[in-house]
């Protein structure tokens, strides 16, 4: 598989909560105050309304319909249906689907209940496992203002744990996907300290002489550069570190940088 197909675009996250009720509505609040696109399913019009969700995709309707017409693969699905039967709806077809969250309120009670109904339709103990119940982190938290803070922890916590490995922006990946020739991808697999940027970004310099994406600029990412162009002319370097002792970076900290080469 060649860089051009791995790398993932670091877009802002989309949440699908199913239900907006309480809980929901507070929940949306906080995934705006993220800057997280979300989309709110209800089955009664007077919670799946645009007056009572203005920052929010609004679908009323049946939920399992709404769960598996959702666009996105790597949407993070909330279920706060004020219904057991209705979170089980909204189980059922979160399974079906590939996501990168599917989280369900309710007591251990009611979550054992519903994971015993998922194995009587057939789902194995391995997809039960992506399932996030109960749902949040556990801070003791009891009113819906505190349980939507507690889901907006564990949404960052496993978003962050599946964070691309390629981090490249929606537009820095269409330039690079009409560069014709050899590149040099260099990305972040380590960063200790204060370093700029995060594991998995990247920069790419291609044969045509464009430099796309960024390491975090500055003296470092100068380096960078320099490295992937001796790549592009036949040298071997793998993997190397690049530190703010022998970098003269202003921010103390280092990177690992890896160095692959591909032909688009």
């Amino acid at each position: 598989m060649g860089i051009s197909e791995k790398i993932k675009r670091s877009e802002s996250p989309e949440i699908a909560i199913c239900g907006g009720g309480h809980v929901g509505y507070e929940l949306s609040r906080l995934c705006a105050f993220m800057g997280w696109k979300t989309v709110i399913i209800d089955t009664r019009p007077e919670y799946a309304s645009c007056d009572r969700f203005p920052d929010s995709d609004v679908i009323c309707g049946g939920y399992a319909e709404a769960i598996g017409g959702l666009a996105n693969d790597d949407i993070c699905i909330v279920i706060a249906t004020p219904d057991h039967e209705y979170d089980s709806e909204c189980l059922a077809a979160a399974l079906c689907r590939k996501s990168a969250y599917i989280g369900m309120m309710g007591s251990r009670g009611k979550a054992e209940a519903a994971l015993l109904e998922m194995r009587t339709l057939g789902f194995s103990e391995d997809t039960l496992k992506r399932v996030h119940t109960p749902i949040g982190v556990p801070i003791a938290s009891e009113t819906p203002k505190e349980i939507a803070v507690s889901i907006t922890a564990e949404l960052i916590k496993t978003l962050a744990e599946k964070r691309a490995d390629y981090v490249i922006s929606k537009e820095d990946e269409r330039r690079l996907l009409s560069e014709h020739g050899r590149v040099v991808c260099a990305r972040i697999t380590e960063k200790r300290g204060s370093a700029p940027r995060d594991k998995g970004a990247c920069i790419f310099v291609c044969e045509s002489g464009s430099v796309i994406g960024t390491v975090g600029g500055g003296r470092w990412e100068a380096d960078v550069i320099k490295d992937a162009e001796r790549v592009l002319c036949g040298a071997v370097i793998k993997k190397k570190t690049y530190t703010s002792y022998t970098e003269n970076a202003m921010c103390g900290g280092e990177i690992d940088v890896v160095f692959e080469v591909d032909e688009l």
